[in-house]
């Protein structure tokens, strides 16, 4: 009786890769079925392979291409994305340790898309990483940068939101809450930006 394998035991136990189980299997010289996925339920089937047919045709089946066009493209933009991280690394010698934009970071999106520049983009990173990680930024409420009308005001636009009934009257008063947190937030990131930035200078890096 005929052996199958699962296709990420293949992989591992004859060192191919997807591309060229794909072509073996497009080109007809490895049987394949699809099975329901062991692991999850609603993930897409899994695919046996038939052993006698890989170990039949290894020889050729290696000869194929590691990669497709696309799978190269990929590699050659997460390579250069790579690239264009480490160009925005930096030093932190009260981290200790060489800081890198994360992967969220849009400071580095727009440096990537040509919209910032390198000096610009670095300087925000590294008063980002200040304000947060060596400031009390991240302990400090939005609400304590407010004034003491706009408070209030807060307070009152959050009582109406709860009593109110009306679906639309409900994100009236959600939008001027929003609002009204978002000048605490601003304030805020500009009061801890200037005590980065005074950090940084102590440091030697701006």
């Amino acid at each position: 009786m005929s052996e199958w394998i699962y296709k990420s035991t293949a992989k591992k136990r004859y060192k191919l890769t997807d591309n060229q189980i794909r072509l073996a299997i497009e080109k007809g010289i490895v049987r394949y079925k699809q099975v329901k996925n062991p692991h999850y339920s609603t993930a897409p089937p899994a695919i046996l392979l038939n052993v006698e047919d890989i170990e039949n045709k290894i020889d050729e089946i290696r000869k194929f291409p590691k990669y497709s066009d696309e799978e190269r493209e990929k590699m050659r933009y997460y390579r250069e994305r790579s690239l264009a991280r480490k160009n925005l690394e930096f030093y932190c010698p009260r981290c200790k340790k060489t800081i890198r934009p994360q992967r969220d970071s849009s400071t580095f999106e727009s440096f990537w898309e040509g919209m910032m520049d390198k000096d610009r983009a670095l300087r925000t990173l590294m008063i980002a990483h200040y304000r947060h990680v060596h400031t009390d930024y991240e302990n400090v409420p939005d609400e304590d940068f407010l004034s003491d009308e706009e408070r209030m005001e807060l307070e009152h636009c959050y009582r109406m939101y709860r009593e109110s009934h009306d679906k639309w009257e409900r994100e009236d008063w959600l939008e001027r809450l929003r609002n009204i947190r978002s000048i605490g937030h601003e304030r805020k990131r500009e009061y801890f930006n200037k005590i980065a930035i005074e950090l940084l200078k102590e440091d030697g890096l701006i």
